[in-house]
C-alpha cells in the first residue's frame, strides 16, 4: 500500500498554557490516516475532521503524558484532517514531533 506523508515537522513549538493546529490538510484520497506525536510536555490531541477545510464536524481529544509516543490509525472518514496540540503546562514551552501519514 503507497503512503504519503501529510505533515511533518520534527520542532513544533507548542506555547505554555497554549494550543497550536497545524491547518487542515486535504485528505480524500487516503483510506487511512496514521498520527504519531511525541511532545515534551502533557496535553491534550485532538484529531479534527472536516467535510469542507473549516466546520469540524468530528473532533476526538485525549489526554496527552510527556515524552510518550501517541499513534492513532484513522479509517479515513472525511475530506479534510487537522491536528491540534494543547501544551497544559502553564510555564513552559513544548515541543512536539509530528508525523502525519496517509494510505491510499
Amino acid at each position: 500500500m503507497p503512503i504519503d506523508i501529510i505533515y511533518s515537522n520534527n520542532s513544533l513549538t507548542v506555547g505554555a498554557g497554549s494550543e497550536v493546529s497545524i491547518g487542515f490538510k486535504e485528505v480524500k484520497k487516503y483510506v487511512r490516516i496514521n498520527v504519531l506525536v511525541i511532545m515534551d510536555q502533557d496535553g491534550t490531541v485532538y484529531n479534527q475532521f472536516s467535510s469542507d477545510g473549516s466546520t469540524i464536524n468530528y473532533e476526538l481529544s485525549e489526554s496527552y503524558t510527556a515524552n510518550t509516543y501517541y499513534s492513532k490509525v484513522f479509517e479515513n472518514c472525511a475530506l479534510f484532517f487537522n491536528l491540534k496540540l494543547y501544551n497544559a503546562n502553564t510555564s513552559v514551552d513544548a515541543t512536539a514531533k509530528v508525523l502525519i501519514t496517509g494510505v491510499y
